[in-house]
């Protein structure tokens, strides 16, 4: 169910939302972007590149930490704009935990500040912003850019059900790398 944008107020606590990565997540992950380079599912190749391990998808860890907005919004839908920046690894056996907090609200329109971490504290996902429509129907006559979807078909997914259906494919993001930003949502202005 939908949050209703009357009960929100700035500098409000989401709720966290935390997820043990398990490897079966990544290879599920990589079905589902196409995206089957190995240093995500072999361990020999990731140590032979200087990781210490097999590590999670980029996209992969940043629609994990979207759970926390999802959850909190009621309805992945709500979700307008979406903006991170990777900043650094979590490999298989770790925990990323999502936290965040409401920065505005406007009308129907709810901003929000959030991130996610490992259990040791280091940031994962940073500088995460999202801005919701939490009006009736929340599109607010405004269509979702398709790398909007593609960014929120993980997070709204979550796990696959008792078939193995996790919601649907998510094409592969090009050139996202450590300390890169993602941003999805409508063109600005300039149409970028």
């Amino acid at each position: 169910m939908r949050l209703d944008p009357q009960k929100v107020q700035p500098g409000q606590a989401l709720p966290e939302v935390s997820h043990t990565i398990d490897r079966i997540d990544l290879i599920r992950y990589a079905g589902a972007s196409g995206d089957f380079n190995p240093i995500h599912w072999n361990d020999e190749v990731a140590k032979a590149v200087g990781l210490p391990g097999v590590i999670a998808h980029g996209m992969f860890s940043m629609g994990t930490a979207t759970r926390v907005i999802t959850a909190f919004a009621g309805d992945p839908g709500a979700i307008k704009r979406l903006r991170v920046r990777f900043s650094a690894m979590i490999q298989p056996g770790q925990t990323l935990t999502a936290k965040g907090e409401v920065t505005g609200v406007d009308g129907d329109r709810v901003t929000i500040r959030f991130w996610a971490e490992d259990e040791h504290g280091e940031k994962v996902v940073a500088k995460g912003e999202a801005e919701l429509d939490l009006g009736p129907g929340g599109s607010g006559g405004a269509v979702p850019r398709p790398e909007a979807v593609r960014a929120m078909t993980m997070a709204a997914a979550g796990p696959p059900d008792e078939s193995g259906d996790s919601g649907g494919a998510v094409p592969r993001p090009e050139g996202l790398q450590a300390g890169s930003t993602a941003t999805a949502g409508p063109p600005d202005e300039s149409g970028a």
